[in-house]
């Protein structure tokens, strides 16, 4: 109801109560927002922790499985909304970079016999050693599509104690105010309200 009525108001002040379209789009969003973080505060698993303080295996599992359930209904909202589906998204082809870009150019490079294709992003990164791939692109080349791809695909093939993937702008990060950590943590407090637990989920992380 706060959302609707804060949309309706800005809607009279601007005279744009008869663009039904954007009016839709935004309340959309609102709604699923809300309605995010209501079922991931309700879904938070009761307290386990060991006597250092760290939390058990196990509901480190069972909050690794609620952020994945949140992070793939984000991104699958976000597929719908840019229309990547309508009639199928789009098979855009990338190709590995020169040797000389990669951090160990004899163990670093992508197999070359690689589906070079969209939904081919996943079995990419399995294929190198590190695990860190880098995408490189002119804007509008589809790097954004690429990420959002990978990211449903991995949430896809996730089995328990896998790691969740998650999208973050890095580019909003100033690494000469605030350490990685300490804003990866409040990025997953802002982008899902309703799970103050997230942060229990890089504990495990290994020193960047």
């Amino acid at each position: 109801m706060a959302v609707t009525g804060a949309v309706l108001a800005v809607a009279l002040a601007n005279g744009d109560l008869g663009n039904t379209s954007s009016l839709t789009a935004v309340l959309g969003f609102g709604l699923s927002v809300v309605g995010l973080a209501v079922n991931l505060w309700r879904g938070t698993p009761a307290d386990s922790v060991s006597a250092d303080g760290a939390s058990s295996p196990e509901r480190l599992e069972q909050l690794a499985g609620r952020l994945a359930v949140a992070v793939d209904e984000q991104w699958h909202r976000e597929w719908r909304l840019r229309r990547l589906q309508d009639p199928h998204p789009l098979q855009v082809r990338w190709s590995s970079a020169e040797a000389w870009l990669a951090d160990d150019p004899g163990d670093d490079r992508l197999p070359a016999d690689l589906d070079n294709r969209l939904d081919g992003i996943s079995a990419a990164v399995d294929a190198v050693p590190s695990r860190r791939l880098v995408v490189l692109g002119d804007p509008g080349s589809g790097k954004t599509v690429l990420a959002l791809r990978f990211t449903l695909d991995r949430i896809a093939q996730r089995a328990d104690g896998d790691p969740v993937p998650v999208i973050f702008p890095v580019s909003a990060w100033q690494p000469d105010r605030e350490p990685l950590r300490e804003w990866m943590n409040a990025h997953l407090s802002a982008t899902y309200p309703g799970a103050p637990w997230t942060r229990e989920l890089l504990r495990p992380c290994p020193t960047w």
